[in-house]
């Protein structure tokens, strides 16, 4: 079930999901990451006042070098549209690099795509998760200089923390999406016509269940340039999708057919210059004090502590 649930939402996932939306995020404090190692361990839980079936969460492990793939696979990272130019872990931080000029796997090497379809770049991992409640959840590193707006210069930045849901009959039903954009033309073209909303640079969450699909700017959560911000996304079969910026419950979505966050995806579009975005494990699930379950460590119940600070680039 797990094989063909996975070979559904990549083969649907590209033709379904916005086909030119992609996305990003932001918080600017340097701290310490506190995992909670395997799955909802019972110290954790029991300090939070939270019993075992209260949530399924996943938030990567990027404690070591990634299983990367073109083809979706248990534990790979595996190509969406387009393969970013660089996706490389060192001390517990994701690097995904786009506008390199060169697109990996091609012979002989082409340059990358820079408008339309597959100039949103990235690459996927399957969770599956289960569970009344389901929560996955990221941190994503903000330059300083992208709190500038932009439009068609070398300064574009669009980042996204995507996901992609499941039918309980493993057909893709949602498309859950957190980004961070400065690009105000993104947000125009990514909404329906005649769109005269905010444009920039910020959060937008996507709603996936609009005939046409649209992003909403956040304006009740802080963001934090030249530091981390937390994106999440919860699940509540039956109900429908709440989306978290920072800690802050900044809206959802209304969807009673998602039975299952299937897939998680790390989208960087990319506009001809290189830029990195720097992607972090989560740690506290807003609104339950609960640390997050990183269950690759291996350390069952144990607690492992780091501090991460993104590189200037």
């Amino acid at each position: 079930m797990v094989g063909k649930l996975a070979r559904q939402i990549v083969s649907q996932a590209v033709s379904a999901m916005p086909g030119n939306k992609e996305i990003a995020v932001s918080n600017s404090r340097k701290k310490n990451g506190i995992c909670m190692v395997g799955a909802l361990a019972c110290a954790g839980l029991l300090s939070a006042g939270v019993t075992p079936s209260f949530a399924a969460f996943y938030t990567p492990d990027f404690s070591g070098p990634l299983t990367l793939s073109n083809s979706s696979g248990p534990g790979v990272w595996y190509t969406d549209r387009t393969a970013p130019g660089g996706f490389t872990t060192s001390g517990g931080v994701l690097s995904e690099t786009v506008g390199t000029g060169i697109e990996p796997g091609t012979n002989p090497p082409t340059d990358y795509p820079t408008s339309g379809f597959y100039a949103t770049q990235g690459r996927d991992y399957n969770i599956n998760l289960s569970g009344n409640v389901q929560t996955a959840s990221i941190e994503l590193y903000l330059q300083s200089n992208w709190s500038t707006p932009t439009t068609g210069d070398s300064t574009n930045v669009v980042a996204g923390f995507w996901g992609a849901g499941a039918y309980a009959n493993g057909g893709v039903s949602a498309y859950p999406i957190i980004s961070f954009i400065n690009d105000p033309s993104y947000v125009i073209n990514n909404n329906p016509a005649g769109y005269s909303g905010p444009t920039g640079p910020g959060f937008y969450t996507y709603n996936y269940m609009t005939s046409t699909g649209n992003f909403n700017f956040v304006n009740t959560a802080p963001i934090y340039y030249g530091g981390w911000n937390t994106l999440t996304y919860t699940l509540t079969v039956g109900t429908g999708v709440e989306y978290y910026v920072n800690g802050v419950d900044v809206g959802g979505i209304a969807d009673t057919g998602t039975a299952s966050l299937a897939t998680v995806l790390l989208e960087v579009k990319n506009y001809g210059t290189q830029y990195t975005a720097q992607w972090a494990a989560a740690t506290p699930i807003p609104g339950t004090g609960l640390l997050a379950a990183v269950g690759s460590l291996a350390l069952i119940g144990g607690l492992a502590l780091r501090r991460r600070m993104a590189s200037k680039l």
